[in-house]
C-alpha cells in the first residue's frame, strides 16, 4: 500500500469555522466582500495590503484567501510566492482588474484556485470559495487521496478501516467488542453483494450507515434505532473519519 494510506487515520474532524481572508487596497471592495460573505457566518478577516495580511496571518488551515492582484507594495503574485516559499498551503482566489488578466494567468500557473475579473459575479465567487473550503475538509481530502489509489488498494483500505469503525461504535455503546463480533460485522460490509449495494448510485455514506444499522440490529444491539441515531454515535465515538474513508473508497471503486 502507498504511503498515503498511513496518513488517512490521522485526519481529524475540523470543528472550527472556516476563515476567509480578503486582501484588497480598495475599501469599497473590502466592504462589498464583507457584505457578500457575512450571511455564511464564517470568520471574515480583511486587510488593505499584502504585508498587513502577512503580519497578521495566524496559520489557519481551514481557510481561503481572496486576493487583489494589483496593490501597492507587495502585489498579489508576490504574496503568493511568499506563501509558497514559507510552505503555507492556502487556496488563493484572485480578483483582477480588466487590464490584469495576463497577470492573473501567471498567478493561476503559480497555483491559484481561480480568478475573477472586476466587477465580479458574487454568486460565482461564493461557489468558488465554498469549493476551496470543502476541498480541505476530511471528505475532500480523502476523496483526493483515494483517487490516486488503484481499485485493489481502495478495496484493501475499506477492508482494514471497517473494523475500526465497528470497534468505535461498540466501545461507545459499552458493548462487548470481542474480535469475532467486530470481524463479523466488518466482513458483512465487505461482502460482494453489500459492496454492490453501497456503490450503486448516490448517498454512499447513508447506505453504509444503513447496512450497519441492519447488521447491528441482527447482532442484538437495539440501542441504535435509526440511521440518524447511528450517525450521532459514530461522531461521538470519534470514528467519523473511518466512515469518511470508507465512503471515499467506495467512490473510488465506483469511478473505475
Amino acid at each position: 500500500m502507498p504511503n498515503q494510506l498511513t496518513d488517512l487515520g490521522e485526519l481529524t474532524l475540523m470543528k472550527t469555522k472556516p476563515t476567509v481572508f480578503v486582501v484588497d487596497d480598495e475599501p469599497a471592495v473590502l466592504t462589498s466582500l464583507q457584505l457578500l460573505l457575512k450571511p455564511l457566518a464564517w470568520n471574515i478577516k480583511t486587510y488593505s495590503s499584502a504585508q498587513e495580511f502577512l503580519d497578521a496571518y495566524d496559520g489557519s488551515t481551514r481557510a481561503c484567501l481572496v486576493l487583489d492582484i494589483r496593490m501597492p507594495g507587495v502585489n498579489g503574485l508576490e504574496l503568493q510566492e511568499r506563501l509558497k516559499a514559507s510552505r503555507i498551503s492556502i487556496p488563493v482566489i484572485v480578483i483582477t482588474g480588466h487590464d490584469d488578466v495576463s497577470a492573473a494567468v501567471r498567478v493561476m500557473k503559480a497555483g491559484a484556485a481561480d480568478f475573477f475579473e472586476k466587477p465580479f459575479d458574487g454568486e460565482a465567487l461564493l461557489r468558488c470559495i465554498h469549493k476551496a473550503i470543502e476541498d480541505q475538509e476530511p471528505a475532500g481530502l480523502l476523496t483526493r487521496v483515494t483517487r490516486q489509489l488503484t481499485v485493489e488498494e481502495a478495496r484493501e483500505l475499506f477492508r482494514v478501516t471497517a473494523p475500526h469503525l465497528v470497534l468505535g461504535i461498540l466501545e461507545h455503546l459499552d458493548r462487548s467488542a470481542n474480535v469475532a463480533t467486530v470481524n463479523r460485522i466488518a466482513e458483512h460490509l465487505c461482502r460482494a453483494d453489500v459492496q454492490g449495494r453501497l456503490r450503486n448510485g448516490k448517498h454512499v455514506r447513508d447506505k453504509i450507515v444503513g447496512e450497519l444499522c441492519h447488521v447491528l440490529g441482527d447482532s442484538g444491539i437495539r440501542q441504535i434505532l435509526d440511521r440518524h441515531k447511528l450517525l450521532e454515535i459514530i461522531e461521538k465515538s470519534g470514528v467519523m473519519n473511518s466512515l469518511t474513508a470508507m465512503e471515499a473508497c467506495c467512490l473510488r471503486i465506483e469511478a473505475a
